[in-house]
């Protein structure tokens, strides 16, 4: 699941901007502090890349490849290009993602209720769902890592490194 919704951001919103304060806060001449805006598809792909996060999923790990290979040689990511894929499965995942689950009712608006739509939210979506993933990935080396010192404790073999490893991973 987290791995689908790091796809569905990339082919939906690629182009937007998100904005970060910037590291090291300046204040404007106005006493406001400066912000960086970065697309959403340059932030996900050097997230990703640098904590060196792979998919499982290898439908999700073929698409992530070609959208991050056409993002770093500056070709369009134009959901056009993926709804036309000449790859048959991905062609129904790029439809699936890049349509929308649900429409709001008028009613919400003649009663002066506003929803934020995603794009309202969108940076707090992307850190939410990169945050996700990793917190999933962690989870399942914690799980392999107990699995091997479990085994390496059967056999009589040294497991302190693994507990080292296992106390790092849950630290993390």
């Amino acid at each position: 699941a987290q791995e689908r919704d790091i796809i569905r951001l990339l082919l939906n919103y690629h182009s937007h901007q998100i904005s970060f304060p910037k590291t090291e806060p300046v204040e404007t001449t106005d006493g406001t502090m400066e912000w960086i805006s970065v697309p959403v598809a340059s932030y996900i792909i050097e997230d990703l890349e640098r904590d060196e996060i792979t998919f499982s999923n290898n439908l999700f790990s073929h698409i992530y490849t070609e959208l991050k290979n056409r993002f770093n040689a500056q070709q369009s990511l134009s959901p056009d290009y993926f709804l036309n894929h000449r790859d048959d499965d991905l062609r129904e995942l790029a439809t699936d993602l890049l349509s929308e689950p649900y429409e709001l009712s008028d009613n919400w608006s003649k009663h002066g209720i506003t929803v934020p739509t995603e794009e309202n939210v969108l940076r707090e979506a992307v850190e939410g769902s990169l945050y996700s993933l990793k917190i999933r990935k962690v989870m399942k080396m914690l799980k392999d890592n107990r699995k091997q010192m479990d085994e390496q404790w059967k056999k009589g073999d040294d497991i302190i490194e693994l507990m080292e490893r296992q106390h790092r991973l849950e630290t993390l």
